[in-house]
């Protein structure tokens, strides 16, 4: 791309977006893909779990994302599970970390902070001397903490077998993402997993805390989960969060607990409280605890919705002759509810909305400059 049309700051913007983190080899990109061909489906799943309550029980990062979603008019996850998820799905498409797919990806949702440290700047509401800044590098690399060794250790809570090459591969692929989200090399998450891991655990009781913000917001997230998962369904991503969270971090975070989260704690190692990416998210095993399979009682549930869509959009509306009827178009006639993490073996969420292509984030307008940055809107 020639960045000579375009301004000075634009164009340094860009060009340091797209250079690779330092030391980045394709064997890294073969151990990422390792771990994704293996746990794709899983990850994505604990991500709007797990990873999603993880960065709750951070204070600062509870306040700024309820905060945000005050100033922004949208109280909630679903916004935000309907954009991480298409970050979380991207990291696992074939050949993302080869073609730039995933780097864009994760460009994007580093716009998508800068807007959230205006937003804030602008609102005059944010107290710098207490939070620091919004979204800052600190909170950006404790995240990408939560989302790879503490999902790791959910997996391994929920008696999931992870190679060691394979949680090397994930933690490189976090490395990259970490680097491409603006994060200065000093400030990067090593690629070593072990690492990483022992850096996490020393800080973790430092930086997790159980504040209102945090409950408050998990609340809504269970709520959230029960209003787009069918019976069953529901229970069980609620207990792949207590248990993959561990019994502590879940009281903190105000995760309930249920009969399936009992039982999903002896069925975990030997009857997989997960079950694999072909077999479908916790239908076996919520099958031994409830008696039913919820996600065969979710396709149904889709199926019917499909057709019921299909049969809206063939019927014309009061006054409209035949003729114009909208036929079996794939524009729905009525706005589709935002997309939530895929169970694994499935493409989309629970919905009908799988049925289309995850929602891009829109890219915000950049950012006006900030003092002390060498970079849009991300401060050093």
């Amino acid at each position: 791309m020639d960045f000579a049309q375009l301004p000075e700051r634009l164009a340094a913007f860009l060009h340091e977006a797209a250079a690779e983190p330092p030391g980045w080899t394709d064997a890294d990109v073969e151990a990422a893909e390792g771990f994704f061909g293996h746990h794709h489906g899983v990850h994505s799943m604990l991500q709007g779990t797990v990873g999603l309550i993880g960065t709750y029980l951070a204070p600062t990062g509870a306040f700024t994302l309820r905060s945000t979603g005050r100033l922004g008019g949208v109280e909630g996850p679903g916004r935000r599970l309907s954009q991480s998820s298409c970050l979380f799905v991207d990291m696992g498409k074939k050949d993302a970390l080869r073609d730039g797919t995933l780097a864009a990806s994760v460009t994007k949702v580093r716009l998508v902070h800068a807007s959230v440290r205006q937003l804030h700047k602008k609102s005059g509401q944010w107290d710098y001397a207490k939070w620091g800044e919004p979204v800052s590098q600190k909170y950006t690399t404790g995240a990408v903490a939560v989302f790879s060794v503490q999902v790791l250790e959910a997996m391994r809570n929920l008696g999931i077998t992870v190679s060691k090459e394979d949680a090397e591969g994930y933690m490189s692929a976090w490395h990259y993402v970490n680097h491409y989200l603006g994060t200065p090399d000093k400030w990067l998450m090593p690629k070593d997993v072990e690492l990483v891991d022992r850096i996490w655990r020393t800080i973790r009781d430092q930086e997790w805390k159980r504040t209102d913000d945090c409950v408050h917001m998990t609340k809504q997230a269970i709520e959230f989960y029960r209003e787009i998962l069918p019976p069953g369904a529901s229970d069980a991503f609620i207990a792949v969060a207590r248990v993959g969270l561990g019994d502590k971090y879940a009281d903190m975070a105000g995760v309930p607990k249920s009969p399936l989260d009992l039982a999903g704690k002896s069925l975990a190692s030997g009857h997989k409280l997960v079950s694999g990416v072909g077999s479908g998210f916790l239908g076996g095993t919520a099958k031994k605890v409830t008696g039913v399979n919820p996600l065969r009682r979710g396709h149904r549930h889709r199926q019917q919705g499909i057709q019921r869509d299909r049969e809206v959009r063939t019927q014309p509306r009061p006054g409209q002759p035949a003729a114009d009827a909208p036929g079996d178009r794939r524009q729905p006639l009525t706005p589709v509810s935002p997309a939530v993490p895929a169970a694994p073996g499935h493409s989309g969420s629970i919905r009908r909305v799988e049925e289309r292509a995850c929602p891009r984030p829109e890219t915000p307008t950049p950012p006006a400059p900030v003092a002390g940055s060498t970079s849009i809107g991300v401060p050093q």
